[in-house]
Protein backbone atom coordinates (compact mmCIF):
# COMPACT_ATOMS: atom_id res chain seq x y z
CA UNK A 1 0.00 0.00 0.00
CA UNK A 2 0.70 3.58 -0.37
CA UNK A 3 2.96 5.53 2.53
CA UNK A 4 -0.47 7.39 3.58
CA UNK A 5 -2.66 6.34 5.44
CA UNK A 6 -5.50 7.27 3.16
CA UNK A 7 -6.82 3.77 2.44
CA UNK A 8 -6.18 2.38 6.02
CA UNK A 9 -9.67 3.05 6.79
CA UNK A 10 -10.78 0.66 4.01
CA UNK A 11 -12.22 -2.71 4.54
CA UNK A 12 -9.32 -5.52 3.94
CA UNK A 13 -10.25 -7.59 1.29
CA UNK A 14 -10.55 -4.18 -0.56
CA UNK A 15 -7.20 -3.42 0.96
CA UNK A 16 -6.22 -7.12 0.02
CA UNK A 17 -7.46 -7.03 -3.84
CA UNK A 18 -5.65 -3.31 -4.28
CA UNK A 19 -2.58 -4.47 -3.17
CA UNK A 20 -2.18 -7.71 -5.67
CA UNK A 21 -3.10 -5.53 -8.27
CA UNK A 22 -1.01 -2.35 -7.65
CA UNK A 23 1.82 -5.37 -8.01
CA UNK A 24 0.78 -5.89 -11.03
CA UNK A 25 0.64 -2.29 -12.79
CA UNK A 26 3.82 -1.61 -10.69
CA UNK A 27 5.51 -4.31 -12.81
CA UNK A 28 4.03 -2.97 -16.10
CA UNK A 29 1.71 -6.23 -16.90
CA UNK A 30 -2.05 -4.41 -15.86
CA UNK A 31 -4.70 -5.96 -18.15
CA UNK A 32 -6.88 -4.09 -20.27
CA UNK A 33 -9.90 -5.89 -18.73
CA UNK A 34 -11.07 -6.96 -15.46
CA UNK A 35 -14.31 -8.30 -13.53
CA UNK A 36 -14.21 -6.65 -10.14
CA UNK A 37 -16.69 -9.44 -8.17
CA UNK A 38 -17.25 -8.92 -5.16
CA UNK A 39 -19.51 -10.24 -2.36
CA UNK A 40 -20.78 -6.40 -1.40
CA UNK A 41 -21.28 -3.88 -3.90
CA UNK A 42 -19.83 -1.52 -2.10
CA UNK A 43 -16.15 -3.08 -2.02
CA UNK A 44 -16.07 -3.20 -5.61
CA UNK A 45 -16.76 0.39 -5.84
CA UNK A 46 -14.36 1.25 -3.70
CA UNK A 47 -11.68 -1.32 -5.04
CA UNK A 48 -11.76 0.44 -8.29
CA UNK A 49 -12.21 4.19 -7.41
CA UNK A 50 -8.72 3.34 -5.85
CA UNK A 51 -7.05 1.57 -8.16
CA UNK A 52 -8.51 4.93 -10.42
CA UNK A 53 -6.92 7.01 -7.70
CA UNK A 54 -3.40 5.09 -7.68
CA UNK A 55 -3.38 5.30 -11.98
CA UNK A 56 -4.15 9.19 -11.82
CA UNK A 57 -2.22 10.44 -8.76
CA UNK A 58 0.89 12.42 -9.29
CA UNK A 59 2.30 12.45 -5.64
CA UNK A 60 4.68 11.03 -4.85
CA UNK A 61 3.11 8.70 -2.06
CA UNK A 62 0.13 8.03 -4.22
CA UNK A 63 -3.26 7.61 -3.96
CA UNK A 64 -3.28 10.49 -1.32
CA UNK A 65 -7.15 11.39 -1.59
CA UNK A 66 -6.24 14.97 -1.52
CA UNK A 67 -4.88 15.89 -5.24
CA UNK A 68 -7.40 17.03 -8.02
CA UNK A 69 -6.86 13.83 -10.03
CA UNK A 70 -7.89 11.80 -6.68
CA UNK A 71 -11.17 14.37 -6.14
CA UNK A 72 -12.26 13.67 -9.39
CA UNK A 73 -12.19 10.21 -9.42
CA UNK A 74 -14.20 10.04 -6.25
CA UNK A 75 -16.34 12.24 -7.51
CA UNK A 76 -16.59 10.40 -10.80
CA UNK A 77 -15.71 13.59 -12.83
CA UNK A 78 -11.76 12.92 -13.83
CA UNK A 79 -11.95 13.24 -17.84
CA UNK A 80 -10.23 10.40 -18.75
CA UNK A 81 -13.01 7.93 -16.64
CA UNK A 82 -16.71 7.49 -17.31
CA UNK A 83 -18.91 5.11 -14.91
CA UNK A 84 -22.13 3.89 -16.42
CA UNK A 85 -24.21 1.89 -13.88
CA UNK A 86 -28.06 1.12 -15.08
CA UNK A 87 -30.36 4.31 -14.45
CA UNK A 88 -33.50 3.30 -16.43
CA UNK A 89 -36.60 1.18 -14.84
CA UNK A 90 -35.25 -1.93 -16.40
CA UNK A 91 -32.88 -1.79 -14.16
CA UNK A 92 -30.25 -2.29 -17.26
CA UNK A 93 -26.99 -0.52 -18.84
CA UNK A 94 -27.80 -0.61 -22.34
CA UNK A 95 -26.43 -0.11 -25.66
CA UNK A 96 -26.87 3.32 -26.08
CA UNK A 97 -24.69 3.86 -22.85
CA UNK A 98 -22.00 1.73 -24.20
CA UNK A 99 -21.79 3.38 -27.68
CA UNK A 100 -22.29 6.92 -26.34
CA UNK A 101 -20.28 6.88 -22.92
CA UNK A 102 -17.58 3.64 -23.02
CA UNK A 103 -16.12 4.05 -26.41
CA UNK A 104 -15.70 7.22 -27.56
CA UNK A 105 -13.84 7.78 -24.09
CA UNK A 106 -11.75 4.54 -24.94
CA UNK A 107 -10.68 5.22 -28.36
CA UNK A 108 -10.01 9.06 -28.04
CA UNK A 109 -6.85 10.48 -26.98
CA UNK A 110 -6.62 11.06 -23.15
CA UNK A 111 -7.01 14.62 -22.01
CA UNK A 112 -3.69 14.26 -19.76
CA UNK A 113 -1.99 12.00 -21.72
CA UNK A 114 -2.12 9.10 -19.15
CA UNK A 115 -4.54 6.35 -18.69
CA UNK A 116 -8.34 6.23 -19.79
CA UNK A 117 -10.75 3.96 -18.01
CA UNK A 118 -14.65 2.76 -18.48
CA UNK A 119 -16.21 1.50 -15.33
CA UNK A 120 -19.35 -0.43 -15.39
CA UNK A 121 -21.48 -0.72 -12.02
CA UNK A 122 -23.80 -4.14 -12.33
CA UNK A 123 -22.22 -4.77 -15.18
CA UNK A 124 -23.70 -8.61 -14.99
CA UNK A 125 -27.05 -6.41 -16.39
CA UNK A 126 -25.55 -5.36 -19.80
CA UNK A 127 -27.87 -6.34 -22.46
CA UNK A 128 -26.86 -8.09 -24.91
CA UNK A 129 -26.83 -5.72 -27.43
CA UNK A 130 -24.85 -3.50 -24.83
CA UNK A 131 -22.16 -6.19 -24.45
CA UNK A 132 -21.97 -6.47 -28.27
CA UNK A 133 -21.41 -3.08 -28.58
CA UNK A 134 -18.55 -3.36 -26.06
CA UNK A 135 -16.77 -6.09 -27.53
CA UNK A 136 -15.14 -4.58 -30.27
CA UNK A 137 -13.20 -2.22 -27.98
CA UNK A 138 -12.98 -4.47 -25.69
CA UNK A 139 -10.79 -6.97 -28.23
CA UNK A 140 -8.83 -4.06 -29.43
CA UNK A 141 -8.09 -2.01 -26.63
CA UNK A 142 -5.75 1.00 -27.45
CA UNK A 143 -2.62 1.41 -25.08
CA UNK A 144 -3.53 2.60 -22.09
CA UNK A 145 -6.93 1.73 -21.54
CA UNK A 146 -8.95 -0.01 -18.74
CA UNK A 147 -11.71 -1.50 -18.41
CA UNK A 148 -13.62 -2.66 -15.00
CA UNK A 149 -16.70 -4.75 -14.94
CA UNK A 150 -18.24 -4.53 -11.22
CA UNK A 151 -20.70 -6.92 -10.38
CA UNK A 152 -21.68 -9.66 -7.63
CA UNK A 153 -23.02 -11.54 -10.47
CA UNK A 154 -20.31 -12.63 -12.76
CA UNK A 155 -22.22 -15.97 -13.86
CA UNK A 156 -24.66 -13.31 -15.55
CA UNK A 157 -22.42 -11.52 -18.08
CA UNK A 158 -21.32 -12.68 -21.52
CA UNK A 159 -18.70 -16.02 -21.77
CA UNK A 160 -17.24 -13.85 -24.63
CA UNK A 161 -17.03 -10.98 -22.22
CA UNK A 162 -15.46 -13.28 -19.68
CA UNK A 163 -12.55 -15.10 -21.61
CA UNK A 164 -11.33 -11.41 -22.29
CA UNK A 165 -11.25 -10.11 -18.87
CA UNK A 166 -8.70 -11.00 -16.05
CA UNK A 167 -10.95 -11.60 -12.54
CA UNK A 168 -10.56 -9.60 -9.54
CA UNK A 169 -12.28 -11.38 -6.52
CA UNK A 170 -13.21 -9.06 -3.55
CA UNK A 171 -14.96 -11.61 -0.62
CA UNK A 172 -15.00 -10.97 3.00
CA UNK A 173 -13.35 -14.20 4.56
CA UNK A 174 -11.29 -12.25 6.14
CA UNK A 175 -14.04 -9.77 7.44
CA UNK A 176 -14.64 -12.19 11.01
CA UNK A 177 -17.85 -13.52 12.14
CA UNK A 178 -18.97 -10.32 12.14
CA UNK A 179 -23.33 -10.05 10.09
CA UNK A 180 -24.01 -6.89 8.25
CA UNK A 181 -27.85 -5.24 9.88
CA UNK A 182 -28.89 -7.33 7.06
CA UNK A 183 -27.49 -10.48 7.91
CA UNK A 184 -28.12 -10.05 12.07
CA UNK A 185 -32.24 -9.82 11.07
CA UNK A 186 -32.15 -12.39 9.22
CA UNK A 187 -30.52 -15.04 11.65
CA UNK A 188 -32.54 -13.10 14.11
CA UNK A 189 -35.75 -14.35 11.56
CA UNK A 190 -34.18 -18.19 11.06
CA UNK A 191 -33.57 -18.76 14.47
CA UNK A 192 -37.26 -17.92 15.34
CA UNK A 193 -38.90 -19.27 12.37
CA UNK A 194 -40.99 -22.48 12.44
CA UNK A 195 -42.61 -25.03 10.03
CA UNK A 196 -45.51 -23.87 11.64
CA UNK A 197 -44.94 -19.79 9.41
CA UNK A 198 -47.20 -19.34 7.21
CA UNK A 199 -45.60 -18.04 3.69
CA UNK A 200 -47.13 -14.72 4.04
CA UNK A 201 -45.56 -14.65 7.36
CA UNK A 202 -42.67 -15.47 5.84
CA UNK A 203 -42.90 -12.96 3.17
CA UNK A 204 -43.85 -10.12 5.79
CA UNK A 205 -40.50 -11.04 6.91
CA UNK A 206 -38.22 -10.59 3.97
CA UNK A 207 -40.12 -7.34 2.93
CA UNK A 208 -39.59 -5.41 6.65
CA UNK A 209 -35.73 -6.23 6.02
CA UNK A 210 -36.00 -5.20 2.73
CA UNK A 211 -37.82 -2.40 3.42
CA UNK A 212 -34.87 -0.55 6.14
CA UNK A 213 -32.15 -1.59 3.43
CA UNK A 214 -34.12 1.02 1.05
CA UNK A 215 -34.76 3.35 3.68
CA UNK A 216 -30.88 3.19 4.77
CA UNK A 217 -30.03 3.62 1.26
CA UNK A 218 -31.61 6.66 0.05
CA UNK A 219 -30.46 8.27 3.07
CA UNK A 220 -27.05 7.47 2.59
CA UNK A 221 -27.13 8.46 -1.13
CA UNK A 222 -29.03 11.92 -0.50
CA UNK A 223 -26.42 12.71 1.97
CA UNK A 224 -23.57 11.95 -0.14
CA UNK A 225 -25.14 13.68 -3.00
CA UNK A 226 -25.23 16.78 -0.46
CA UNK A 227 -27.05 20.70 -1.27
CA UNK A 228 -26.69 19.55 -5.38
CA UNK A 229 -28.89 16.20 -5.38
CA UNK A 230 -29.00 14.10 -7.73
CA UNK A 231 -31.10 12.77 -10.68
CA UNK A 232 -34.10 10.67 -9.65
CA UNK A 233 -33.20 8.04 -11.81
CA UNK A 234 -30.09 7.49 -10.86
CA UNK A 235 -30.98 7.69 -7.26
CA UNK A 236 -33.68 5.11 -7.94
CA UNK A 237 -31.14 2.82 -9.59
CA UNK A 238 -28.78 3.02 -6.85
CA UNK A 239 -31.32 2.41 -4.11
CA UNK A 240 -32.08 -0.95 -6.02
CA UNK A 241 -28.49 -1.83 -6.65
CA UNK A 242 -28.20 -1.95 -2.78
CA UNK A 243 -31.60 -3.55 -2.53
CA UNK A 244 -30.36 -6.24 -4.87
CA UNK A 245 -27.24 -6.48 -3.18
CA UNK A 246 -29.12 -7.08 0.15
CA UNK A 247 -31.19 -10.06 -1.48
CA UNK A 248 -29.03 -11.67 -2.52
CA UNK A 249 -27.40 -11.55 0.91
CA UNK A 250 -30.56 -12.92 2.38
CA UNK A 251 -30.74 -15.62 0.05
CA UNK A 252 -27.41 -16.57 -0.29
CA UNK A 253 -27.48 -17.35 3.96
CA UNK A 254 -30.77 -18.84 3.65
CA UNK A 255 -28.98 -21.40 1.28
CA UNK A 256 -26.61 -21.76 4.00
CA UNK A 257 -28.92 -22.40 7.04
CA UNK A 258 -30.48 -24.97 4.86
CA UNK A 259 -27.70 -26.86 4.32
CA UNK A 260 -26.97 -26.83 7.85
CA UNK A 261 -30.40 -28.42 8.37
CA UNK A 262 -29.75 -31.21 5.36
CA UNK A 263 -26.04 -31.84 7.27
CA UNK A 264 -27.91 -32.75 10.29
CA UNK A 265 -30.37 -34.96 8.79
CA UNK A 266 -28.16 -36.74 7.39
CA UNK A 267 -26.44 -37.35 10.44
CA UNK A 268 -23.75 -34.97 10.26
CA UNK A 269 -21.88 -33.34 13.14
CA UNK A 270 -21.53 -29.52 14.25
CA UNK A 271 -17.74 -29.69 12.78
CA UNK A 272 -19.13 -29.70 9.44
CA UNK A 273 -22.12 -26.81 9.96
CA UNK A 274 -21.95 -23.34 8.47
CA UNK A 275 -23.50 -22.31 11.19
CA UNK A 276 -21.89 -24.26 14.22
CA UNK A 277 -22.77 -21.20 16.85
CA UNK A 278 -26.20 -22.05 16.01
CA UNK A 279 -26.15 -25.51 16.91
CA UNK A 280 -29.15 -26.10 19.22
CA UNK A 281 -31.71 -24.45 17.35
CA UNK A 282 -30.52 -26.14 13.86
CA UNK A 283 -30.73 -29.39 15.70
CA UNK A 284 -34.39 -28.65 17.10
CA UNK A 285 -35.85 -27.63 13.15
CA UNK A 286 -33.98 -29.96 11.64
CA UNK A 287 -36.15 -32.97 14.13
CA UNK A 288 -38.58 -34.63 11.73
CA UNK A 289 -37.07 -33.76 8.50
CA UNK A 290 -35.60 -36.38 6.31
CA UNK A 291 -32.61 -35.57 3.71
CA UNK A 292 -35.32 -35.81 0.40
CA UNK A 293 -37.35 -33.05 2.65
CA UNK A 294 -34.22 -30.95 3.23
CA UNK A 295 -33.33 -31.65 -0.48
CA UNK A 296 -36.92 -29.81 -1.47
CA UNK A 297 -36.27 -27.21 0.64
CA UNK A 298 -32.97 -26.65 -0.79
CA UNK A 299 -34.39 -26.70 -4.76
CA UNK A 300 -36.87 -24.24 -2.92
CA UNK A 301 -34.65 -21.37 -2.22
CA UNK A 302 -32.88 -22.08 -5.73
CA UNK A 303 -36.02 -21.73 -7.14
CA UNK A 304 -36.30 -18.07 -5.87
CA UNK A 305 -32.78 -17.14 -7.25
CA UNK A 306 -34.34 -18.08 -10.52
CA UNK A 307 -37.41 -16.07 -10.11
CA UNK A 308 -35.24 -13.18 -8.73
CA UNK A 309 -33.56 -13.14 -11.40
CA UNK A 310 -36.45 -12.83 -13.88
CA UNK A 311 -37.30 -9.68 -11.73
CA UNK A 312 -40.57 -11.17 -10.83
CA UNK A 313 -42.07 -9.27 -7.64
CA UNK A 314 -40.15 -9.90 -4.48
CA UNK A 315 -43.10 -10.73 -2.39
CA UNK A 316 -44.46 -13.13 -4.70
CA UNK A 317 -41.22 -14.84 -5.13
CA UNK A 318 -41.27 -15.10 -1.06
CA UNK A 319 -44.70 -16.71 -0.45
CA UNK A 320 -44.45 -19.03 -3.14
CA UNK A 321 -40.23 -20.10 -2.77
CA UNK A 322 -39.09 -20.40 0.43
CA UNK A 323 -38.80 -23.27 2.39
CA UNK A 324 -41.95 -24.68 4.60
Amino acid sequence: MSGSGFSSSLAEPVRDAFAVLRGTAEAGRLAHGYIVSCDRMEWGVAFTTLLLQWLFCREAQRPCGQCRACRQVEARTHPDTVWVEPANKSRQIDADQVREQVNPLIQQTSFEGGWKAAVLLDADRITEAAANAFLKTLEEPPAQSLMLLVTMNPGGLLPTILSRCQRIHIDDAQAGAAFSRVEEAMLDWLRRRTRKDSPLVQAGWMAAILAEVRAQAEAREKEAAGEDGIDKEILDARIQARVVEARLQIVRLLYRWERDLLVLAGGGDKKTLQFPDEWSTLVRQSEGLTVAACLRRLARVDEAVRLLDRNLPENLVWETSLPV
